[in-house]
């Protein structure tokens, strides 16, 4: 009798474990592809700020931002100035058409000046003014607002205090992230940290453009190694924008006449004799709505994805598995690079980044 009821029990717990097994059978496919799907994006995922007057997408548009993995959009909405003493939203993006299968986050530039002369009175009005804008262009909603301004140890207070009731003002869902320059960086002691969720370290801009000795008024990397001795050590998350662009800079003799935007070296070559990334004029020709005269020389100052790839690498103890590179900026002169060229922007750094 209790080796029949011994048995009956083995059998028993024989049939849980067999249905058991089973059942962990059917599941196990299931659980790996929910696990496949919860892992994070790769890092260091490749966005764009759009810094133009105007915007009005194309397919076209849509199809490079597919082909370079793009998922978001940094969007320059409007600026924020000085128009009879009082700081108000100006030079608002003219939309025609923007992209619709891809995050846009809106920047909004405030010149520091605003800020220096802001009245502490005002600055929540400010606030509720920049949110509003913000909700009637882009009325789809956004996951985040980026503020951008130079700020100094002198308008740092009351900066800081625009951005803590923006962050106050603003659901709790929706991201604020301020622009982080390199002397930020480096004197953060002085300079404050910004009270908002992320910041987004912009590596370029290292020299003065008007000064005729500079190499590359854009992004020098030597200069810049010189900013970075506490990038590690910054208390905020941190995204990378990286300068893709070019530009000129025109001289007269030594003298500082201005900045031809987004010029290519076919374009120089056309009516300018080249040594190096110096072009001069031979005879007087108009450029860009410029005249120039007989002697007169443009510095081409530009950034590829080759130097932005080493630039990138250079930024990597600072940044995090949910960083980005946002490139500066998107326009037609990108395509030219292709697609896996931007794509190596990010790939040398993304093998350094993931876990082993």
């Amino acid at each position: 009798m209790n080796i029949r009821k011994s048995y009956r029990q083995f059998r028993a717990s024989r049939d849980r474990i067999c249905q058991a097994a089973w059942l962990l059978a059917l599941l196990l496919p299931v659980s790996l592809s929910l696990a496949q799907c919860a892992r994070p994006k790769s890092p260091l995922r490749i966005s764009y700020y759009y810094w133009q007057t105007t915007i009005d997408w194309k397919t076209s548009d849509s199809q490079f931002l597919k082909e370079t993995e793009t998922d978001r959009l940094y969007l320059r909405l409007f600026d924020v100035n000085t128009e009879k003493g009082q700081a108000v939203p100006l030079a608002r993006l003219r939309v025609t058409r923007l992209p619709e299968q891809i995050e846009v986050v809106p920047v909004i530039y405030i010149r520091n000046e605003v800020i220096a002369s802001l009245d502490p009175l005002k600055t929540q009005e400010l606030s509720n003014n920049i949110i509003q804008q913000t909700n009637a262009l882009l009325p789809r909603g956004f996951p985040e607002i980026q503020v951008d301004c130079d700020w100094t140890h002198s308008t740092r207070d009351r900066y800081f205090r625009l951005l803590r009731m923006m962050r106050s003002d603003l659901p709790p869902n929706v991201f604020l992230s301020a622009t982080i320059r390199l002397h930020q960086l480096k004197y953060r002691t002085q300079t404050g940290v910004p009270p908002v969720e992320r910041g987004a370290l912009m590596f370029y801009g290292t020299g003065q453009p008007s000064e005729p000795s500079e190499r590359n008024s854009i992004l020098d990397l030597n200069t810049a190694q010189s900013y970075l001795a506490s990038l590690g050590e910054y208390p905020l998350p941190l995204d990378a924008a990286l300068p893709v662009y070019s530009w000129g800079v025109l001289f007269h003799g030594q003298k500082f006449r201005g900045i031809l935007r987004d010029v290519t070296p076919e374009m120089l070559e056309e009516d300018l004799s080249r040594s190096g990334n110096v072009y001069r004029a031979r005879k007087p020709v108009r450029l860009r709505g410029m005249a120039l005269a007989a002697g007169d020389w443009i510095r081409l100052d530009s950034v590829d994805p080759e130097v932005s790839a080493q630039a990138l690498k250079m930024l990597l103890p600072g940044l995090r598995l949910d960083s980005r590179v946002i490139l500066f900026h998107y326009h037609e002169g990108l395509t030219k690079y292709g697609s896996k060229k931007i794509l190596s922007i990010a790939d040398g750094g993304r093998a350094l980044l993931e876990p082993r």
